[in-house]
């Protein structure tokens, strides 16, 4: 943990903990984790023929930490682009392939995520997309065995309003939609 996070302080010498499980149980508890958006280190131990994988959060001082991920430019750019995603990019300008779509529907995927750490144990994920000129919100709500959080609504006639869900621990599902029915 020392080589790879090394702005934190690790001890780890006064705890020895192993726990062997099952691949479907494995399984489970990495999806449930995952859905915290941790951080993620692991590395192969070969004496002991075993994966060394560590979950956690970076909790930085003001409670609030960003990520940004990019996508490569997979669409033939026009002479705009070359200059503003080509030009400083090696990771753009040496892909293996492009495709043959018009840059103004696709351009370059783009995911902004603000985690918040509340003092409750709980996590806030606020994450915007941006794919072409259209841009997505999406929020997220983890508390010990909830998680909820507000879309944009998936019904046809009422696209233009938001819905919250959630999802509960016994795995029933929650869906409130604002109601448009004479409205109009």
């Amino acid at each position: 943990m020392k080589s790879r996070e090394k702005e934190r302080e690790w001890e780890f010498g006064d705890r020895i903990f192993e726990e062997r499980l099952d691949q479907n149980i494995l399984r489970q508890r990495l999806y449930r984790y995952l859905l915290f958006e941790p951080e993620v280190q692991s590395i192969y131990d070969e004496e002991d023929d075993a994966l060394l994988l560590s979950l956690y959060f970076r909790n930085p001082p003001g409670r609030i930490l960003r990520k940004k991920w990019t996508c490569p430019w997979r669409v033939i750019p026009n002479l705009e682009n070359w200059i503003n995603f080509f030009k400083e990019s090696e990771k753009n300008f040496y892909n293996e392939f492009y495709y043959n779509i018009d840059y103004n529907l696709v351009e370059n995927l783009h995911e902004k995520t603000k985690l918040m750490y509340p003092n409750d144990s709980s996590v806030i994920l606020c994450t915007q997309f941006k794919s072409g000129d259209e841009n997505m919100n999406h929020y997220r709500v983890l508390k010990e065995n909830l998680i909820f959080g507000i879309r944009k609504s998936t019904n046809s006639f009422a696209r233009e309003f938001s819905e919250l869900w959630a999802n509960f621990e016994n795995e029933t599902k929650l869906l409130v939609e604002m109601d448009t029915i004479g409205k109009e």
